[in-house]
């Protein structure tokens, strides 16, 4: 893949270069419609192709940060293709946004390497949100992917508000709000380093397994607070 940078787009975080994205999706309609998504959001779409053959070729040539992928994980293609997306460009930020729901598919392609994984079935902010936290490192599971994967009661997945401090709770749900690192720190006034500090004692406190489990507690939090609302 090429490691050429791009000059700092107006639209990007900071005045940093926009992320670079790479889309693999074998539905016309779709890949157009989340090229413009991915694009408005502030990201560029630096290629789309509809299957993982093409895809490695292209990246083999093509300067990217990010590949989202659109196929389906029935064959066990997707996880072949995370897999060698991981070996060739370990650096490589991955999401996949999937019609299926399973949860052994989802896991066997988290488990490969990718950092976000998004329902088709969901609002277009999610995946938004997800690419928003690969880009930053983090990895995203959405609200249905969460709920797929971890069906255990309420009570048995968001943190006691009397084992956390106010500000540790405050990040553990800005977390499951879809907030990027950066923005949770800028929200609360305080030093990436802080966050960073936040984020381990929340793990070691509740005993989840690394930020992916930090992550995915979280928005299942707010997924069964949004339940129990309505």
């Amino acid at each position: 893949m090429d490691d050429s940078s791009d000059t700092a787009d107006a639209g990007a975080p900071d005045g940093q270069a926009r992320t670079r994205v790479f889309l693999v999706e074998d539905h016309p309609v779709l890949a157009h419609g989340l090229a413009m998504l991915i694009q408005d959001a502030g990201f560029d779409v630096v290629g789309v192709v509809p299957e993982p053959r093409r895809a490695l070729t292209a990246l083999g040539s093509t300067a990217a940060d990010m590949v989202v992928v659109g196929l389906s994980l029935e064959d066990g293609s997707v996880q072949d293709l995370v897999v060698t997306l991981r070996d060739r460009w370990p650096t490589l930020g991955i999401a996949v946004y999937s019609m299926h729901e399973e949860p052994g598919p989802i896991r066997r392609v988290l488990d490969a390497g990718a950092r976000g994984f998004v329902a088709q079935r969901e609002e277009p902010r999610v995946l938004v949100r997800c690419l928003e936290a690969v880009r930053e490192g983090i990895s995203f599971l959405s609200p249905v992917i969460s709920r797929a994967l971890d069906r255990r009661p309420h009570s048995h997945i968001a943190p006691h508000s009397t084992t956390l401090s106010p500000n540790e709770q405050e990040v553990f749900e800005l977390i499951g709000q879809g907030y990027a690192s950066p923005e949770i720190a800028e929200r609360l006034g305080i030093a990436r380093g802080t966050l960073e500090t936040y984020y381990d004692r929340i793990i070691h406190k509740q005993g989840f397994d690394g930020r992916r489990g930090l992550r995915r507690h979280a928005i299942q939090a707010e997924v069964e607070k949004h339940d129990e609302r309505v």
